[in-house]
């Protein structure tokens, strides 16, 4: 075998040994990006039936979830106060003659107060579905 015929056949077989990993680091990259699709249609249906749930059972002051229900129904009434505080804010020309900071300081308040324990709450529930 001459020379060239051994470099040509070292090559070659370097070159299936790339091709080869590199058809295994594309078929890894599709099993993780399935993965991460899957992770993604998880988080989508538990929020979709989280939210079915609450709204099946918003009502009920007691139960498994009472606790979690009520931290959900006191982040909405916050954000909905929020959202009528923007839009008086909006409307607000000149802020000498207007008492939106005052009402914008108590909300903010208010949510600072109570957004570690929602938070918190969430997460406990979070992982006890998924646990």
């Amino acid at each position: 075998m001459s020379f060239w015929d051994d470099v040509t056949e070292k090559v070659a077989a370097g070159s299936r040994v790339v091709a080869d990993k590199a058809k295994e680091v594309s078929e890894i990259a599709n099993i993780r990006a399935q993965i991460v699709s899957c992770d993604n249609t998880l988080v989508k249906n538990y929020k979709a039936l989280g939210k079915a749930y609450f709204e099946a059972h918003k009502d009920d002051v007691s139960g498994e979830f009472a606790d979690v229900m009520k931290n959900i129904k006191d982040a909405a009434d916050k954000k909905n106060a929020l959202n009528d505080l923007l839009k008086a804010r909006k409307n607000c020309a000149d802020d000498t003659k207007c008492d939106c900071t005052d009402k914008a300081a108590d909300v903010v308040t208010d949510i600072a107060e109570g957004a570690n324990d929602v938070v918190d709450a969430v997460k406990e529930t979070a992982e006890d579905i998924i646990n």
